[in-house]
C-alpha cells in the first residue's frame, strides 16, 4: 500500500509542478540522448545522492553510457515519483505502449485511446477543432 499521501483530513491533490528532481532527470536524459555522457551522469548524480551516499550505491553512474545509462535515468525517475502520477505522462511523451497486465490492457500509441479527447469546454468555444 503506497503511503506517500497520507493527509486526508486537507484533501490535498497532485498539483502538476516541476520539481528540481524531474528537471535534472529530464536534463539527465537529454544529454544522455545527445552524447553528452559527463553532464547526464552529473545530473543522475545530483538527484541519487540525495537518497544514497555514493560509497553505499550498487549503481556504479560513472561507468553507465549509452543505453544503460537511459535506463538508469528512465528507473530513477520511476523511483522518484511513485504514486504521484507520472508514469503514464512519461510514456505519452515517449511513445511508449501503456500496459497494465492486472486487468489484460494494452494501449498502443496507434490506439485511438492513446489521446485524450479535446475538453468539451474547448470545442465549444474553438469550433475550428471540431
Amino acid at each position: 500500500m503506497l503511503t506517500k499521501f497520507t493527509d486526508a483530513s486537507t484533501f490535498m491533490e497532485w498539483l502538476p509542478i516541476f520539481r528540481y528532481a524531474e528537471t535534472l532527470l529530464n536534463l539527465a536524459e537529454c544529454y544522455a540522448q545527445t552524447g553528452q555522457t559527463s553532464l547526464a551522469q552529473d545530473c543522475l548524480a545530483a538527484v541519487r545522492r540525495r537518497a544514497i551516499a555514493d560509497e553505499a550505491d550498487s549503481l556504479n553512474i560513472s561507468g553507465l553510457t549509452g543505453e544503460a545509462l537511459l535506463t538508469a535515468i528512465e528507473n530513477e525517475k520511476r523511483l522518484e515519483f511513485i504514486g504521484e502520477g507520472m508514469r503514464g505522462i512519461e510514456l505519452l511523451r515517449k511513445g511508449q505502449t501503456i500496459e497494465k497486465p492486472s486487468i489484460d490492457l494494452i494501449v498502443t500509441p496507434d490506439d485511438n485511446h492513446y489521446t485524450w479527447p479535446y475538453p468539451e469546454t474547448e470545442t465549444t468555444v474553438n469550433t475550428a477543432i471540431n
